[in-house]
């Protein structure tokens, strides 16, 4: 990323909306809602499924802007991966019915490979080798699909593009922003399939919209990577001990 679209991007932050922290907390509460849906309700669309999609969006958004941000961006992957892993056997216990399951993977994957992505297109524009960050968006994208993780290749996609369309001009931010959640509703994980709920996604848009940039109320970080392994864990157990 070119120093005059960082500088553009870091001079954003604004009095009003919402800060990095509460729109955190409505990305964990709507993913709730969700996860909550698919253990007690089945994988079938319903209300609160798709007020479920409002979550993957913002956390794009903060992978990406975290890429931006972050002095220290494979220390960022590390964790990220870390938590993929620490993750694995909840996910697979509430939705995979067993410890472990290789067949579908949880969404920390995804985050990885497409903060992967940006990380590599970052290391290649200091080099002037921007014709190859497409490249490793593509590896990236096709890692994720490979490994068959939660939003798959589009996630990856979507992540990148919000990385891209950050450093643009408010109008153009929010055209982009919007068509990368509907990208979510193509699956390109080889299989080019439509998923039409996933159009609830573009309801995060305004609520990125409303973001001011800044940090909010000072919550731990670990507290919002330890919330998925967790959350998922107690939906299990309760399912586990009311059926």
């Amino acid at each position: 990323m070119s120093g005059s679209m960082t500088a553009y991007y870091y001079h954003s932050e604004r009095f009003g909306g919402l800060p990095h922290s509460t729109l955190k907390i409505i990305a964990i509460l709507t993913m709730f809602c969700d996860h909550y849906a698919c253990v007690f309700l089945g994988l079938e669309m319903n209300f609160l499924r798709g007020v479920g999609r409002i979550a993957f969006p913002i956390f794009a958004f903060f992978i990406a802007e975290g890429a931006l941000r972050s002095r220290n961006v494979p220390k960022y992957l590390l964790r990220l991966f870390l938590f993929a892993l620490i993750s694995e056997v909840p996910f697979d216990l509430a939705f995979n019915d067993g410890w472990f399951d290789m067949s579908y993977q949880n969404v920390f994957f995804t985050l990885f490979f497409g903060l992967f992505s940006i990380w590599c297109a970052q290391m290649f524009e200091k080099r002037n080798l921007q014709s190859l960050s497409l490249f490793t968006l593509l590896l990236s994208a096709a890692g994720a699909a490979a490994l068959n993780t939660d939003y798959g290749a589009m996630g990856v996609i979507v992540i990148y593009l919000f990385y891209i369309f950050l450093c643009t001009p408010d109008y153009a931010k929010n055209v982009g922003f919007t068509l990368a959640c509907l990208l979510l509703c193509i699956d390109v994980d080889f299989r080019f399939a439509l998923h039409p709920g996933e159009i609830w996604a573009v309801f995060a848009v305004p609520l990125l919209f409303l973001y001011n940039g800044n940090k909010g109320r000072d919550v731990n970080k670990y507290f919002y990577y330890g919330f998925y392994p967790g959350h998922l864990l107690l939906l299990w157990g309760i399912y586990t001990l009311t059926h």
